[in-house]
Protein backbone atom coordinates (compact mmCIF):
# COMPACT_ATOMS: atom_id res chain seq x y z
CA UNK A 1 0.00 0.00 0.00
CA UNK A 2 2.85 2.36 0.86
CA UNK A 3 4.50 1.67 -2.53
CA UNK A 4 1.28 2.51 -4.37
CA UNK A 5 0.98 5.76 -2.41
CA UNK A 6 4.60 6.71 -3.17
CA UNK A 7 4.17 5.85 -6.85
CA UNK A 8 1.03 7.98 -6.98
CA UNK A 9 2.83 10.83 -5.24
CA UNK A 10 5.76 10.66 -7.68
CA UNK A 11 3.37 10.63 -10.63
CA UNK A 12 1.61 13.69 -9.23
CA UNK A 13 4.92 15.54 -8.69
CA UNK A 14 6.11 14.69 -12.22
CA UNK A 15 2.80 15.77 -13.78
CA UNK A 16 2.84 19.00 -11.78
CA UNK A 17 6.46 19.70 -12.80
CA UNK A 18 5.67 19.11 -16.48
CA UNK A 19 2.63 21.40 -16.23
CA UNK A 20 4.68 24.18 -14.62
CA UNK A 21 7.43 23.86 -17.25
CA UNK A 22 4.83 23.87 -20.04
CA UNK A 23 3.20 27.04 -18.72
CA UNK A 24 6.58 28.72 -18.27
CA UNK A 25 7.26 27.93 -21.93
CA UNK A 26 3.88 29.31 -23.05
CA UNK A 27 4.56 32.63 -21.30
CA UNK A 28 8.25 32.85 -22.24
CA UNK A 29 10.07 34.52 -25.13
CA UNK A 30 10.95 31.05 -26.44
CA UNK A 31 7.33 30.63 -27.50
CA UNK A 32 7.35 32.18 -30.97
CA UNK A 33 3.69 31.39 -31.68
CA UNK A 34 2.43 34.88 -30.93
CA UNK A 35 3.06 37.59 -33.54
CA UNK A 36 4.03 40.52 -31.33
CA UNK A 37 3.69 43.08 -34.13
CA UNK A 38 0.05 42.08 -34.57
CA UNK A 39 -0.47 42.24 -30.81
CA UNK A 40 0.99 45.78 -30.82
CA UNK A 41 -1.46 46.78 -33.57
CA UNK A 42 -4.32 45.26 -31.56
CA UNK A 43 -3.24 47.23 -28.48
CA UNK A 44 -3.31 50.45 -30.53
CA UNK A 45 -6.85 49.61 -31.70
CA UNK A 46 -7.95 48.86 -28.14
CA UNK A 47 -6.52 52.15 -26.86
CA UNK A 48 -8.26 54.10 -29.62
CA UNK A 49 -11.68 52.46 -29.13
CA UNK A 50 -14.57 54.68 -28.07
CA UNK A 51 -14.91 55.11 -24.29
CA UNK A 52 -18.34 54.09 -23.05
CA UNK A 53 -18.28 55.34 -19.47
CA UNK A 54 -19.05 54.28 -15.94
CA UNK A 55 -22.74 53.50 -16.44
CA UNK A 56 -21.84 50.86 -19.04
CA UNK A 57 -18.92 49.53 -16.95
CA UNK A 58 -20.98 49.33 -13.77
CA UNK A 59 -23.89 47.58 -15.48
CA UNK A 60 -21.53 45.15 -17.22
CA UNK A 61 -19.79 44.39 -13.93
CA UNK A 62 -23.09 43.69 -12.20
CA UNK A 63 -24.48 41.35 -14.83
CA UNK A 64 -21.17 39.56 -15.43
CA UNK A 65 -20.14 39.06 -11.81
CA UNK A 66 -17.37 41.67 -11.52
CA UNK A 67 -15.74 40.68 -14.84
CA UNK A 68 -13.83 43.97 -15.02
CA UNK A 69 -12.02 43.01 -11.81
CA UNK A 70 -10.75 39.69 -13.21
CA UNK A 71 -7.64 38.78 -15.18
CA UNK A 72 -6.50 36.05 -17.53
CA UNK A 73 -5.08 34.22 -14.49
CA UNK A 74 -8.55 34.04 -13.01
CA UNK A 75 -9.88 32.63 -16.27
CA UNK A 76 -7.09 30.05 -16.33
CA UNK A 77 -7.78 29.03 -12.70
CA UNK A 78 -11.51 28.74 -13.36
CA UNK A 79 -10.81 26.65 -16.48
CA UNK A 80 -8.91 24.16 -14.35
CA UNK A 81 -12.04 23.62 -12.27
CA UNK A 82 -14.48 23.60 -15.18
CA UNK A 83 -16.09 26.99 -14.61
CA UNK A 84 -16.24 29.73 -17.23
CA UNK A 85 -15.34 33.13 -15.81
CA UNK A 86 -13.96 35.35 -18.54
CA UNK A 87 -12.64 38.86 -18.43
CA UNK A 88 -12.79 41.29 -21.38
CA UNK A 89 -9.07 41.03 -22.20
CA UNK A 90 -9.32 37.24 -22.42
CA UNK A 91 -12.42 37.63 -24.62
CA UNK A 92 -10.45 39.91 -26.96
CA UNK A 93 -7.52 37.46 -26.95
CA UNK A 94 -9.82 34.56 -27.86
CA UNK A 95 -11.61 36.49 -30.59
CA UNK A 96 -8.41 37.74 -32.23
CA UNK A 97 -6.09 34.77 -31.64
CA UNK A 98 -6.61 33.42 -35.16
CA UNK A 99 -4.99 36.55 -36.60
CA UNK A 100 -2.23 36.86 -33.99
CA UNK A 101 -0.94 33.31 -33.66
CA UNK A 102 1.70 32.19 -36.15
CA UNK A 103 0.32 28.95 -37.54
CA UNK A 104 3.68 28.09 -39.09
CA UNK A 105 4.94 27.45 -35.56
CA UNK A 106 3.21 25.47 -32.86
CA UNK A 107 -0.41 26.45 -32.35
CA UNK A 108 -1.41 25.91 -28.75
CA UNK A 109 -4.78 26.81 -27.30
CA UNK A 110 -3.00 28.21 -24.26
CA UNK A 111 -1.58 31.00 -26.44
CA UNK A 112 -4.86 32.83 -25.85
CA UNK A 113 -3.75 33.19 -22.23
CA UNK A 114 -0.41 34.52 -23.42
CA UNK A 115 -2.12 37.10 -25.65
CA UNK A 116 -4.40 38.07 -22.74
CA UNK A 117 -1.34 38.43 -20.48
CA UNK A 118 0.33 40.75 -23.00
CA UNK A 119 -2.86 42.79 -23.36
CA UNK A 120 -3.27 43.15 -19.59
CA UNK A 121 0.27 44.52 -19.32
CA UNK A 122 -0.67 47.35 -21.72
CA UNK A 123 -4.40 48.01 -21.36
CA UNK A 124 -7.14 47.76 -18.73
CA UNK A 125 -10.18 45.49 -18.68
CA UNK A 126 -12.33 48.58 -19.33
CA UNK A 127 -10.32 49.39 -22.45
CA UNK A 128 -10.76 45.80 -23.66
CA UNK A 129 -14.48 46.08 -23.01
CA UNK A 130 -14.60 49.33 -25.01
CA UNK A 131 -12.95 47.49 -27.90
CA UNK A 132 -15.43 44.60 -27.68
CA UNK A 133 -18.47 46.87 -27.54
CA UNK A 134 -17.21 49.03 -30.41
CA UNK A 135 -16.51 46.07 -32.71
CA UNK A 136 -19.11 43.49 -31.80
CA UNK A 137 -21.63 42.44 -34.45
CA UNK A 138 -25.06 42.71 -32.82
CA UNK A 139 -26.71 40.88 -35.75
CA UNK A 140 -28.26 42.46 -38.83
CA UNK A 141 -24.74 43.73 -39.51
CA UNK A 142 -25.01 46.29 -36.73
CA UNK A 143 -21.44 46.81 -35.56
CA UNK A 144 -20.88 48.41 -32.17
CA UNK A 145 -23.17 49.01 -29.23
CA UNK A 146 -24.03 52.54 -30.36
CA UNK A 147 -25.36 51.35 -33.70
CA UNK A 148 -27.16 48.49 -31.93
CA UNK A 149 -28.87 50.97 -29.56
CA UNK A 150 -30.17 52.96 -32.52
CA UNK A 151 -31.31 49.82 -34.38
CA UNK A 152 -32.98 47.90 -31.54
CA UNK A 153 -34.27 50.75 -29.37
CA UNK A 154 -34.22 53.80 -31.70
CA UNK A 155 -32.17 55.67 -29.07
CA UNK A 156 -28.64 56.86 -28.54
CA UNK A 157 -26.63 54.73 -26.13
CA UNK A 158 -26.63 57.44 -23.44
CA UNK A 159 -30.44 57.64 -23.61
CA UNK A 160 -31.10 53.94 -22.96
CA UNK A 161 -32.96 52.79 -19.89
CA UNK A 162 -30.95 50.39 -17.76
CA UNK A 163 -32.93 47.33 -18.87
CA UNK A 164 -32.27 48.28 -22.51
CA UNK A 165 -28.54 48.59 -21.80
CA UNK A 166 -28.64 45.17 -20.10
CA UNK A 167 -30.44 43.86 -23.20
CA UNK A 168 -27.55 44.97 -25.41
CA UNK A 169 -24.84 43.78 -23.03
CA UNK A 170 -26.25 40.25 -22.86
CA UNK A 171 -26.22 40.07 -26.65
CA UNK A 172 -22.42 40.14 -26.47
CA UNK A 173 -22.55 36.57 -25.13
CA UNK A 174 -24.83 35.33 -27.90
CA UNK A 175 -26.49 37.76 -30.32
CA UNK A 176 -28.71 35.05 -31.81
CA UNK A 177 -30.14 33.59 -28.60
CA UNK A 178 -30.63 36.95 -26.86
CA UNK A 179 -31.71 38.94 -29.89
CA UNK A 180 -34.71 41.19 -29.07
CA UNK A 181 -36.05 40.93 -32.63
CA UNK A 182 -35.53 37.21 -33.27
CA UNK A 183 -36.24 35.91 -29.76
CA UNK A 184 -38.12 38.66 -27.89
CA UNK A 185 -39.50 36.35 -25.18
CA UNK A 186 -36.13 34.80 -24.37
CA UNK A 187 -34.49 38.23 -24.47
CA UNK A 188 -37.10 39.72 -22.11
CA UNK A 189 -36.81 36.78 -19.68
CA UNK A 190 -33.01 37.04 -19.55
CA UNK A 191 -33.10 40.80 -19.04
CA UNK A 192 -35.66 40.43 -16.23
CA UNK A 193 -33.52 37.74 -14.58
CA UNK A 194 -30.40 39.92 -14.71
CA UNK A 195 -32.20 43.08 -13.59
CA UNK A 196 -32.73 41.37 -10.21
CA UNK A 197 -28.93 41.58 -9.68
CA UNK A 198 -28.71 45.25 -10.60
CA UNK A 199 -28.46 47.64 -7.64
Amino acid sequence: MKKVFLLGLWCFVIALSISVLYLRYIFSDFNQSVDHQRVDLLIEEIKSAEIYGEVVYDTYNQIYDEALERSYLGKFTYDLFGKIKECPCYTVASATSSTIINYSSNHLAENRYNIARILEEQVSQKECLNYILANFNYSYNKIGIGEAARFYYQKELNDLEQKELVGLLIMEKNPMIYNPKRSPERHTRKVAELMKNIK
